[in-house]
This record gives structure tokens, C-alpha cells and sequence, in this order.
């Protein structure tokens, strides 16, 4: 089964505030799980595959921390035991410059979701019209990664080379539920 979340990058031409999400979130389409993320906390791909993954297994398994699926992710991602300081770390605030949207499919999770990585794919567009928000296109010079300032947010350690730093990322996400 073929599981894909999709990833728009949108820029920040303002501070992101409680406003600005509640006007993004009312664009975004309903019966899908929104995950909104500082585009910096993620170092690539396999980091927000994971997450995902590690979150429906949490859900699945009864073992959630967290009522919505969303905001588990964010805690997988950040590799927090506590869902505050998971949100505190990846969601995104008045310094972010550029943020992730990231949908899963309205059933997600459902069953084998957390025994797969699911397909992460890179989308254009992006809602328009919300003020302090624009859609970030392929042909920008913004990564939609933010690979190495990511293991710093995360505090994993900045030293290794780009693939240490996300393998040292992807052992936090599996180490998060251990201690």
C-alpha cells in the first residue's frame, strides 16, 4: 500500500501568528491531517517520512501522546516525550521565514501506516491570499529543507557530515517513546 504525504513550501513575509495559522488553516482543505511545520526543524525527506511513520504507530498502538494527529507528528519530529516542547520546537513562530505544509490522507492512519515509511512528495502551489504568506516555487532559490540547521534546532549535535546529522535526526524520531 502506497502511503504519500504532500509537502508545499510556503514563504513567510511576516511574522507567523495564531492569526495568520487560523487564516491557513480555514484555506486548507478540511478531512485531511494538516501538519503545519517550520520548514528549518526538518532536515529532509526520511526526517518527515519518519515522523509520520512513528506517529501512526503511536496512534495506531493506543500509545498517543497527543488527541490530534498532527501534533504528534510535530513530537515525533522533534523527537520530544512532551508534546509541548515537540510543539515548541517545529511549529512555526514569529522568527520563521518559511513553513511546511505537510497532508496526509483523510484516513491516515489506518492500518500498516506505521509499518511503512510513507512517500514524501514536493508539491507546488499553495494556499494564496493569506496575508504575510506566499507560495515558494521550484525555481526559488529557498531549499525546502532545512538539512543542518535542523540538527542544531534539535539539538543533535553539529558536527558530521550532512548524512551523520540526519541519521543522528532519524535516531531521535525512533529513540523518542524509548526513555
Amino acid at each position: 500500500m502506497e502511503r504519500v504525504v504532500a509537502v508545499q513550501l510556503i514563504g513567510c513575509e511576516a511574522p507567523f501568528t495564531d492569526e495568520v495559522l487560523g487564516s491557513l488553516l480555514e484555506h486548507l482543505c478540511k478531512g485531511q491531517v494538516r501538519v503545519i511545520i517550520d520548514r528549518d526543524t526538518v532536515h529532509g525527506p526520511s526526517h518527515l517520512s519518519s515522523a509520520f511513520m512513528h506517529a501512526a504507530r503511536a496512534i495506531l498502538s493506543g500509545r498517543s501522546r497527543a488527541r490530534e494527529p498532527s501534533m504528534e507528528v510535530l513530537r515525533w519530529l522533534s523527537g520530544s516525550h512532551q508534546l509541548v516542547e515537540g510543539l515548541k520546537k517545529a511549529s512555526p513562530g514569529p522568527n520563521s521565514r518559511s513553513i511546511l505544509i505537510c497532508t496526509a490522507p483523510d484516513d491516515w492512519p489506518m492500518e500498516g501506516d506505521g509499518s511503512v515509511l510513507p512517500i514524501v512528495k514536493v508539491v507546488e502551489g499553495g494556499p494564496v491570499g493569506i496575508k504575510g504568506l506566499a507560495p515558494i516555487t521550484s525555481g526559488s532559490d529557498v531549499q525546502v529543507w532545512g538539512g543542518m540547521k535542523a540538527s542544531k534546532l534539535l539539538e543533535v549535535g553539529s558536527e558530521g557530515t550532512e548524512e551523520q546529522m540526519e541519521m543522528a535526526l532519524l535516531e531521535l524520531v525512533a529513540f523518542t517513546d524509548l526513555v
